[in-house]
């Protein structure tokens, strides 16, 4: 006799590795065409970021998905900024608005954009079966921006 728990954790394990086969047909069919707004500022500038969500990115028990966006300027690794997206729906843009830092403002040059869908084990801190499987991080646009 096998305990109920086991149960919880193979049916978990199945959910997640339904899901991210669905996640990854959609992130790698299309990417999430983002896009940042203006494509030439200054110092000062407050840039507005887009992207639309590919599959649905909400919370689950078992599953945690996300978008990891990483803003870099080659060469200068204090001058970048990352930010994740953890909730959005299929189809649906999601702005994201880069100040300018306090001091000093937005380092000059030209910055490069990545984005990445995630999906891996969400575990409770509650002692409750954990879907144990591996992360998945996929490839899902680029963008560029510059700064004078």
């Amino acid at each position: 006799m096998s305990c109920p728990r086991h149960f919880a954790a193979r049916a978990a394990i199945a959910a997640a590795a339904l899901s991210m086969v669905s996640a990854t047909a959609i992130a790698q069919g299309n990417d999430t065409n983002p896009r940042i707004s203006p494509t030439v500022g200054s110092r000062a500038t407050t840039y507005t970021f887009h992207l639309t969500a590919r599959p649905d990115i909400v919370g689950n028990r078992n599953v945690r998905t996300a978008y990891a966006v990483r803003v870099s300027l080659p060469g200068h690794p204090t001058c970048g900024r990352s930010f994740t997206i953890t909730k959005a729906q299929a189809g649906e843009t999601v702005t994201v608005r880069l100040h300018p830092r306090r001091l000093g403002g937005w380092c000059r040059g030209r910055y490069r954009g990545t984005v990445s869908l995630s999906r891996g084990p969400r575990c409770a801190k509650s002692g409750l079966a954990c879907a144990r499987f591996a992360s998945v991080i996929l490839p899902a646009g680029t963008f560029r921006f510059r700064v004078r």
